[in-house]
């Protein structure tokens, strides 16, 4: 069957079925889309992470891909990452980074990003004490920049009939310990 008609015939079964759905409840339809940890790290995985953030005197630079854990702490993706941070005058050192993230929506792209990261701890050995806050703040601010230019998942227009349905108005999120669960309002 030709693309364009596979693509017709499934918003056409779609808006059939959500009709009587409609119909039958008399109450507004939602569609209910999740996605595991797995997906989720499997999107920040191919993520270009690279981005180096100049701030001052500090130059903070992730380093391989940020790890998630859903739901650590509750309702937020707790995340762990490896970085370099280069200060004028001194070698470039490592740093572990421990912190969590919210999650948004983007109504326009039709996808999510992580979101407000906060951190926990830094973990730098060689960084002097008297730059340990502007380095916390050079950090807070590269996976701010990072996140909010990369979608860790989007909805796909001739994806499955329920992303496709999903791509109407998000009504909530939830992040639980397996999975991230987001209503979508329809009517």
């Amino acid at each position: 069957m030709p693309k364009h008609l596979s693509g017709t015939l499934g918003w056409v079964g779609l808006a059939i079925t959500l009709l009587l759905a409609a119909c039958a409840g008399g109450k507004p339809t939602e569609v209910e889309l999740s996605f595991t940890e797995r997906e989720l790290q499997a999107a920040l995985n191919k993520a270009d992470m690279s981005k180096r953030l100049l701030d001052g005197l500090v130059v903070v630079a992730v380093e391989g891909q940020p790890q998630v854990k859903l739901g650590q702490p509750p309702e937020r993706i707790g995340l762990t990452a490896q970085l370099s941070i280069k200060v004028v005058g001194l070698p470039a050192m490592p740093a572990s980074v421990k912190g969590s993230s919210g999650l948004r929506y983007d109504e326009t792209l039709k996808a999510f990003f992580l979101d407000a990261p906060q951190l926990d701890a830094v973990t730098a050995p060689l960084l002097p004490k008297a730059l340990e806050g502007a380095t916390r703040a050079a950090i807070t601010r590269q996976l701010a920049v990072s996140f909010s230019q990369t979608p860790v998942y989007s909805l796909k227009a001739d994806g499955s009939l329920k992303e496709q349905a999903a791509r109407q108005t998000l009504k909530s999120i939830r992040i639980d310990p397996d999975r991230i669960v987001a209503r979508f309002g329809l009517i």
